[in-house]
């Protein structure tokens, strides 16, 4: 699976899709709003760190001790799935 960021394609996020984004997120913390970022990319990705990573644009380490911090607050988190063999990937 490839993944690409925003900066990347040149999108411009403004004008009313702006505009829907920010009327989702008003009334929320900063923390709120990255937690559900993080969950949701995790999911996307099958719970592989270094593609949500990649995307989220943090490293492996920091995403590794925020899935952490939000297992201590009992936040289930999306597992990375297994190869054919078994292994994590």
């Amino acid at each position: 699976m490839r993944t690409m960021r925003a900066n990347a394609l040149n999108l411009n996020f403004t004008g009313e899709f702006e505009d829907a984004i920010a009327r989702q997120l008003v009334g929320h913390t900063v923390a709120e709003v990255e937690r559900v970022l993080i969950l949701k990319t995790l999911d996307h990705f099958e719970g592989n760190r270094t593609h949500a990573s990649a995307t989220l644009g943090i490293s492996v380490r920091c995403l590794r001790d925020k899935i952490r911090q939000f297992k201590t607050f009992g936040v289930p988190v999306t597992a990375p799935s297994t190869t054919a063999g078994g292994r994590k990937r």
